[in-house]
């Protein structure tokens, strides 16, 4: 992961020397030594040849050194990167193949460069191939077809048929079982007829699924019908097929393979319509077919499938295939049709993960047989319809985030124009939007989160947020178009609830931060503008800058834990942190729970996602990745609570992740009796009960599901983190799988001692982390009661454990929580009284609600060591009516009183739970603990419309005249500061040269830069950097002026030479977070 941006990386190996150097091509070996002394060791690369391919293959040798490679172009633009090459192996493997010519500079590095702590002894091998042009197909338009060479039988072709369904099934790999489902379905289907003809090439595995005589080759079938009818008694059902040819053992990864298999069965199988299914693992942009026979798990690439389709059509004279069906995850993908639209009419696929069998083959048959004239459409939505139907029944607890898409091939040329549209005109200003893209890329529908991928994201959905937050008309347009061109492409779409809510039906790859950037993107992709864009994107964000001269300036977030509370924890008294985040350009941010072990080591429990709760118009609620640039806040509550998950005997907590309404817990699994792991995550419904295994690909995100059995080995990874936060994945527990899977549930922490922290992370992968330790007791814990802690209105109260948690409604003034039926309530009413008076709390509490109290139920009583009054009262509202019973008491800190009701509206009596409330509360000073608040930064304001962060010991600034003038520590008159002003004013240069001319007319000593732009996420500056020298010394300063509304908003900084690196920290946050209403 790339910790800190590359940038300031670069600035310091500037001044590394010795380094070495590597001309040409060829194979060489380094060896050296990370250490505080020296973090980084550069490696230049000269006079790479056009086309090379760049490998560099990095080792760890004592120590615990942590390594990761970062490659380097010329001019100081990003490359690629590594960090951990599998989990569990942190030693970095790189490849950079195609590579631009020129000069590059490799960096072997430690996680967390100057603040990592890991240090030792390194051996790189840096190996450089040939340059000239890279081969992405062996297959051209003068490739010879021999099919008979392959094995094919040279038959006599069958009649003229309306469809040929030609299905190119690769089962050498984990999805061996749910493939062969599949061919069973197509004999449940009939088998082939004249009308329908069904012909598979199935490959198959030697490590997966024993039945229907554990072959392991590739056979050739024309499709025969359903005999054994043993679907409801064997899975996979028996096969009652008879190949037609023994092709041996084939890579169905080789495009070679797939060209024989399409030729042939047009030549042999001749039909008025054609329709190619190919099911496997898929990767979206990677392609689909993975091969595990072979060496390199080779697979089918969006350019190696792009030149076997040309020319298997070319071969038979035909222009275009009928339909795709891509019976594979994430295949609904940009790349994927760019490369793949010239040579089909249609395209059914999803965007999302596939449950294995997908597409029903045997509504597919039936449906042709029946029809053999439908509308392709038309079939595509009986057969979308059923995969949503199968989907609800087989994996209820997940089908709320599958659906599939029906994609008219022949109208991707114009959505693939305005797409390029879109990227040019990015490219043309690049440093003008990449804040925007960043918060658009931020909050965009990302598939398969929930299974741990952040690559993939909705196409649709990114454009809407484009269009939702620029100002620029021409963009918004641009965004528009590429809308408007999705609209006409997609024919027909169903999906679950929740993905309804967020997908345009197509991905599209936009990874999460530039550690994730694959640089085989950039050869295999087909959208050349999009490929161009990414690649502005991350370097504008890795680009090395200086003080003040920056267009675009990208800080690495600095994370302050502002206050915690109470240091000892239960969930029967739960723990708020709170965290400043001080930087801009923030992607997202994690809260973090740490176990700390007895030999100080930690182990990770919890990481969330922090997110805000957003209404849409429609009322609907989302939850958005919304962070203010400059300085951001926020306070969570931990319930002090952690995954447990069970196989029914073992029980062990486990950092299971969530998103929404599902979760996750990743590890390897291994069907009973082999030896073969699988890379898995296991994925839990809302009740945290299994729902279904998804094996994965991680070097290629290429996803599948597969069928776990019982007796099978799971064994899950855990994650130990360092002290600065980075995760590193290790295999943990083991658990036997049982019949219906592995379950998990929240449950109190385990007693012991904790770190809570927050991780938070920027557009260009930058890494910002901090926390602080807490003590968690739950011996002999009441599992009977929950808490609420109050930081605001200072007390701690316990209610019952099974009822929602307490939540405020600032409409109504109260907080509240309900019991599971919705009959029985806590309220907490606040009131700012006339006296100190329980009695007078109590009254005047509930009148503001229009509830008169029952004076004769007036009882004074103690509750926490608090003077308080108990009473009862009775009150109705929409027919219902409540019964009450209370407390009320006066907080001196605030000089507030509170009334804690018990209530009810089904008659039942509310004492009981009054009874809890009263014997569990306890107070604590809320000024008090605010005032323990170490956070380093506060919001000021110039003029109504305009508010922004500035350094808490600066504050509360100085007037002079119409500025706000803040120094260093709050001392007047120091020579280090920040003003602030306002003018009426349309044209940002002149306030410049106007200010220039008031402050420093005539004056020699006074030399500026050119004027050049800003772009922060907020607003665009036009500034000026000025430098003065005089008999006190040498300063340097800037005038920085954006507009609004005819107002000219002013921001000066200036210090002395010695000074300006501290003050450059400052006036970017305050800058960045300068938000004008």
């Amino acid at each position: 992961m790339l910790r800190r941006a590359i940038k300031l990386l670069l600035i310091l190996l500037i001044m590394l020397v010795p380094f070495a150097t590597i001309t040409a091509q060829g194979s060489s070996v380094f060896t050296g030594v990370i250490d505080n002394a020296e973090y980084a060791v550069p490696i230049d690369l000269s006079t790479i040849a056009e086309g090379s391919s760049i490998t560099i293959d990095a080792q760890a040798t004592s120590g615990d050194l942590d390594l990761m490679i970062v490659l380097i172009y010329e001019n100081g633009i990003y490359a690629a990167e590594s960090d951990d090459r599998a989990p569990g192996n942190p030693n970095p493997y790189l490849t950079y193949e195609n590579a631009p010519g020129g000069n590059y500079r490799a960096i072997v590095t430690r996680y967390g460069f100057d603040q990592g702590s890991t240090t030792g002894e390194f051996r790189v091998t840096v190996d450089i191939k040939a340059g000239g042009p890279v081969t992405l197909t062996t297959v051209t338009p003068e490739t010879i077809v021999d099919w008979e060479a392959a094995g094919y039988p040279a038959n006599t072709p069958a009649p003229m048929a309306e469809w040929t369904i030609l299905a190119y099934y690769d089962a050498d790999n984990n999805l061996e079982s749910g493939i062969m489902y599949d061919m069973d379905e197509f004999e449940r289907g009939g088998g082939s007829t004249e009308t329908v003809r069904l012909i598979t090439l199935l490959d198959r595995s030697v490590d997966y699924d024993t039945s229907n005589g554990n072959w392991t080759d590739a056979r050739l079938y024309e499709i025969s019908a359903d005999k054994s009818n043993d679907v409801t008694t064997a899975y996979p059902p028996t096969l009652d097929s008879d190949p037609l040819a023994y092709l041996g053992e084939i890579d169905m990864g080789d495009e070679v393979n797939l060209l024989n298999f399409l030729v042939w069965g047009m030549t042999m199988y001749p039909a008025q319509h054609y329709a190619i299914s190919l099911n496997n693992h898929g990767g979206a942009w990677a392609g689909t077919v993975w091969d595990d026979s072979s060496a390199v798990h080779n697979n089918l690439t969006i350019p190696e499938m792009a030149s076997v389709f040309s020319r298997a059509l070319q071969e038979v004279g035909r222009s275009r295939f009928d339909l795709l069906i891509n019976d594979s995850c994430l295949m609904s993908s940009m790349e994927n049709f760019a490369g793949l639209a010239p040579y089909f009419n249609y395209a059914f696929s999803s965007p999302e993960i596939m449950n294995n069998p997908g597409f029903n083959m045997t509504t597919l048959v039936e449906t042709l047989n029946q029809q053999p004239n439908i509308e392709v459409p038309q079939l595509g939505q009986i057969l979308a319809d059923r995969y949503m139907q199968d989907m609800n029944i087989s994996m209820p607890g997940t089908a709320t985030y599958m659906g599939v898409g029906i994609t008219d091939l022949r109208e991707f040329p114009r959505l693939l124009d305005s797409l390029s549209a879109f990227t040019a005109l990015i490219g043309e200003k690049p440093e003008t939007y990449t804040q925007l893209l960043g918060r658009a890329r931020a909050n965009t529908y990302t598939y398969s989160t929930w299974a741990g991928s952040y690559d993939s994201i909705d196409l649709g959905d990114f454009m809407g947020r484009v269009v939702s937050a620029a100002t620029d008309s021409e963009l918004r347009l641009a965004a528009q178009n590429v809308l408007d061109s999705l609209d006409v492409a997609l024919v027909y779409s169903t999906a679950g609830d929740l993905l309804a809510q967020e997908t345009s039906f197509y991905n599209i790859f936009f990874p999460q931060g530039s550690e994730n950037f694959n640089p085989r993107y950039l050869q295999q992709s087909p959208l050349a503008g999009w490929r161009d864009m990414l690649r502005v994107y991350f370097n504008s964000l890795d680009s090395e800058d200086g003080a003040f001269g920056s267009d675009v300036l990208n800080t690495v977030p600095q994370v302050n834990i502002a206050n915690i509370f109470p240091a000892l924890t239960s969930v029967q008294a739960p723990v708020t942190i709170s965290m400043e985040v001080v930087g801009n350009n923030v992607s997202h941010g994690d809260f973090t729970v740490d176990q700390i072990q007895p030999d100080g080591s930690l182990i990770r429990l919890t990481q969330r996602r922090i997110v805000t709760e957003n209404v849409r118009d429609d009322g609907s609620v989302e939850y958005i990745n919304f962070w203010h640039p400059g300085v951001d806040d926020f306070d969570f509550t931990w319930s002090v609570q952690v995954p447990f998950v069970s196989d029914g005997s073992s029980v062990n907590a486990e950092m299971v992740v969530g998103a929404g309404e599902v979760s996750t817990l990743a590890g390897l699994y291994q069907y009973p009796g082999s030896e073969q792991s699988i890379d898995v995550d296991v994925v839990f419904d809302n009740t945290g009960a299994f729902s279904t295994m998804i094996a994965r690909q991680r070097e290629t995100s290429g996803f599948a599901t597969i069928r776990p059995e019982a007796g099978g080995i799971f064994q899950a990874y855990r994650s130990s983190v360092s002290a600065n936060g980075e995760a590193v994945t290790e295999l943990g527990n083991t658990y036997v799988w049982p019949e219906a899977g592995l379950t998990w549930e929240n449950r109190p922490a385990p007693t012991g001692r904790y770190n809570l922290g927050f991780l938070v992370q920027g557009f260009d992968g930058s890494i910002g982390f901090n926390s602080t330790a807490v003590s968690v007791n739950h011996d002999n814990l009441d599992l009977s009661r929950q808490g609420y802690v109050d930081d605001e209105w200072g007390f701690i109260v316990q209610f019952p454990a099974d009822w929602s948690s307490i939540v405020y409604y600032p409409i109504q003034g109260w907080e509240s929580a309900n019991d599971p039926t919705g009959n029985r309530f806590v309220y907490i009413y606040p009131v700012s009284p006339s006296s100190t008076d329980p009695v007078v709390i109590a009254q005047e509490a509930m009148a503001q609600y229009g509830v008169d109290i029952n004076l004769a139920s007036l009882q004074p009583i103690a509750v926490g060591g608090r003077v308080a009054v108990s009473f009862s009262y009775e009150w109705a509202v929409n027919n219902a009516v409540f019964n009450g019973r209370a407390f009320a008491y006066y907080e001196p800190a605030l000089e507030l009183g509170f009334v804690i009701a018990s209530e009810t509206t089904d008659g039942s009596d509310p004492t009981p739970v009054f009874d809890m409330l009263r014997n569990n509360i306890s107070f604590f000073n809320p000024v008090e603990l605010s005032g323990r608040d170490a956070g380093k930064w506060t919001y000021d304001t110039h003029s109504d419309d305009a508010n922004f962060p500035i350094l808490e010991d600066w504050a509360p600034g100085f007037s002079a005249g119409d500025w706000s003038i803040y120094y260093e520590d709050g001392v007047q008159g120091s020579n280090t500061y920040i003003g602030v002003t306002e003018r009426r004013a349309t044209n940002a240069s002149d306030v410049i040269g106007d200010l220039m001319v008031e402050y420093f007319s005539n004056d020699p000593t006074v030399q500026t830069e050119p004027q050049s732009t800003y772009y922060g996420e907020e607003n665009t500056w036009e500034y000026v950097i000025f430098h003065i020298q005089d008999e006190t010394g040498t300063y340097t300063g800037g005038i920085y002026v954006t507009l609004n509304n005819g107002n000219a908003h002013v921001i000066w900084f200036q210090a002395p030479d010695s000074a300006i690196s501290q003050l450059v920290n400052a006036f970017f946050v305050t800058i960045d977070g300068f938000t004008i209403e």
